[in-house]
């Protein structure tokens, strides 16, 4: 894969990047922000599901949260926080919450990438 693609600022390793895409992974759709709701509520109901993978979520949540001008960055933590499902991440950020939501994103991102590794390495250790 080249550096000039469009994955050349993914915090993602090459490793990860070049990964085949699950069969059952979908795309979930979207309702673009139009500035005439409420951007509290809009983000508010965003929530991981229960078989979400969190590196979808939080695609997820950064397209919606991108599509607001002008999000206050604590509403946008405080959403975060609620719409996460219990985990690593989640306990981590509440006994040390993040000063910045880009400190919340690389955190959650370097979460999702470390999840990733562990699981793969199980995975490889399953089938020597």
């Amino acid at each position: 894969m080249s550096s000039d693609g469009p994955l050349c600022s993914s915090p993602f390793i090459q490793e990860i990047q070049d990964a085949p895409i699950p069969s059952h992974f979908y795309l979930p759709m979207l309702e673009a922000y139009d500035g005439r709701s409420d951007p509290t509520e809009h983000v508010a109901v965003m929530r991981q599901k229960e078989e979400e993978h969190l590196g979808q979520y939080l695609t997820c949540f950064t397209d919606k949260v991108r599509a607001i001008p002008d999000a206050h960055p604590l509403l946008v933590i405080q959403a975060f926080m609620i719409g996460i499902r219990p985990s690593h991440l989640f306990w981590s950020l509440m006994e040390r919450p993040p000063m910045t939501v880009l400190e919340m994103l690389q955190r959650a991102n370097q979460y999702v990438v470390a999840k990733t590794l562990v699981t793969e390495k199980r995975e490889d250790q399953k089938h020597p």
